[in-house]
């Protein structure tokens, strides 16, 4: 029988619904330190699933708490790697098969030090609300709903709640196809929000592409903005040539922003604009035009309202020192592009290597920025008791 949930109220979960997830299996021990930690998943009458590429998962290093971080290595047929980090439910690496050979294509940090010592470069799940609210609250059904205000007066990822630096539990199955990995954590409402949530994502790795599906079921109404915060440098990580990427965005207009990020409520067409990128954009010559919205924040961190709707494609990014080349769908209303436009003096990575400004390209599929204060853009409320889904694929060519 299924475990009962630890929420404290909220509708019953229906049959395609994960709340017995909330309390994670028991894992296996880890054995010596550095040795994988298989896991297995097996179908009813005990005959495995089809041989589908390969997983293990190695100690990563332990938290302040003793928490102890792995690392979760899946690997497809094709050479298509992921690593990912139970901190955040991070991507500490990508590797995609290349005229190079394989090629890392995200930044991430050499050690568990590094990622909690700055969450810059970290291609962590944000949550429970990604990107920015004004003045740190909203109201709903008439409760005014505070949030800690961690930047200035408003909040931005969440506060103290955002899920970049959690530990998840996590388990991988095997499917047809495709192997699955699914980490989940229970979201108390650190940083104000209300009630619980209980939160899963599942990253989901085939022969070209990385899917993630979100899913969430919260205790009371409330606001739900996730995204994959992923750096992306198809000529690999540190290559020093990020900004020599090809970016096409399916996007008719973009939220013109304040100078703390916030939008101004204007909704503003991309023609004539160096936010058009409806047709394929080196980044570098679109860092060079002549815009007040792009000098103040010394690159893009804007909001694109993808055009349609439902899971459709939203982008298309190419390296051209690699040739790689990677859609984005999504069935979000948009995505904020950031061009990593800040970046302390020899920023240091994995692999020895250093990263500089405009050094990779963040497309993060979500919801429009402080869209809690703007009814006119999509709501993103969930109700209580309700599983709520969004997903995102990257896919390669």
């Amino acid at each position: 029988a299924p475990r009962r949930s630890p929420l404290r109220r909220g509708g019953a979960p229906g049959p395609r619904c994960f709340l017995h997830l909330a309390q994670p299996p028991p894992r296996r021990s880890p054995g010596k330190p550095g040795s994988p930690v298989p896991y297995q998943k097996f179908q009813k009458g005990g005959s495995t699933l089809p041989n589908f590429g390969t997983y293990a998962a190695d100690p990563f290093g332990s938290l302040p708490n003793g928490g102890q971080i792995y690392r979760i290595t899946l690997t497809a047929p094709s050479g298509i790697s992921l690593e990912v980090l139970t901190l955040g439910a991070t991507i500490h690496r990508l590797y995609i098969p290349s005229g190079e050979g394989l090629t890392d294509v995200v930044l991430g940090k050499p050690d568990l030090a590094a990622y909690l010592e700055n969450g810059l470069c970290n291609s962590s799940v944000i949550g429970r609300c990604a990107n920015r609210v004004a003045d740190a609250s909203y109201v709903w059904k008439g409760r005014r709903i505070a949030l800690q205000a961690n930047f200035g007066r408003h909040c931005i990822h969440g506060g103290s709640g955002c899920y970049a630096m959690k530990e998840f539990a996590f388990s991988i199955r095997r499917e047809p196809n495709a192997l699955r990995l699914s980490l989940w954590l229970l979201d108390q409402g650190e940083g104000g929000f209300p009630g619980q949530v209980a939160f899963r994502v599942d990253y989901v790795l085939d022969n070209k592409s990385v899917r993630i599906e979100y899913q969430s079921v919260p205790t009371e109404d409330t606001v739900w903005n996730v995204t994959s915060h992923a750096y992306f440098d198809l000529n690999g990580h540190g290559s020093g040539a990020a900004d020599k990427q090809v970016l096409r965005l399916f996007a008719g207009s973009y939220l013109p922003a304040f100078s703390n990020g916030l939008p101004t409520g204007e909704r503003r067409s991309v023609e004539g604009t160096c936010f058009d990128f409806r047709k394929p954009v080196q980044i570098s010559d679109a860092l060079q035009g002549a815009d007040e919205q792009l000098s103040q924040f010394g690159g893009f961190d804007h909001n694109f309202c993808i055009d349609g709707q439902g899971f459709r494609q939203a982008a298309e990014l190419r390296g051209m020192r690699t040739g790689i080349r990677m859609e984005v769908w999504t069935d979000c209303p948009g995505i904020q592009m950031f061009t990593l436009n800040q970046v302390p003096p020899a920023f240091g990575g994995k692999d020895g290597r250093r990263y500089s400004r405009h050094g990779a390209v963040c497309l993060e599929a979500q919801h429009y920025p402080d869209a809690v204060h703007h009814r006119e853009w999509p709501s993103p409320m969930i109700p209580a008791g309700v599983c709520s889904r969004t997903k995102t694929a990257f896919i390669f060519r």
